[in-house]
């Protein structure tokens, strides 16, 4: 009855927002129905997918770490101070803290290469 009203892009039948149990039973349907989701399918992986993809986009826009996670709680409808949108970032954070150790062991290696020649 509601639904043309409500600000919410999926409302619940009166319109409102939809409940964590109604969210869970949503996920728990497209796992049974839709054929190749993963068993773990969830709202905490898809925040985690969207979270790391935002963050490499951020980054290849230019956009500093700081700004990017201001801007990432905005689009998420989270208060800019939030510290979830850090939490989500695992993956992207992983790949930022390998890529940094495969530099400074690059720059040991390289020095190392002159002294030994």
């Amino acid at each position: 009855p509601g639904a043309k009203r409500s600000p919410y892009v999926f409302p619940s039948e009166d319109g409102g927002p939809l409940t964590h149990d109604g969210v869970v039973d949503m996920y728990r349907r497209l796992r049974e129905k839709v054929p190749g989701l993963p068993k773990n399918f969830s709202t905490n992986g898809v925040r985690r997918g969207w979270n790391n993809r935002f963050a490499v986009g951020a980054e290849q826009a230019g956009v500093s770490d700081e700004l990017s996670l201001v801007v990432a709680n905005q689009a998420q409808g989270r208060v800019p101070t939030s510290v979830q949108g850090e939490n989500y970032r695992s993956r992207y954070n992983r790949n930022k803290a390998t890529e940094i150790v495969n530099i400074m062991q690059d720059a040991v290696t390289d020095t190392s290469k002159e002294v030994t020649k």
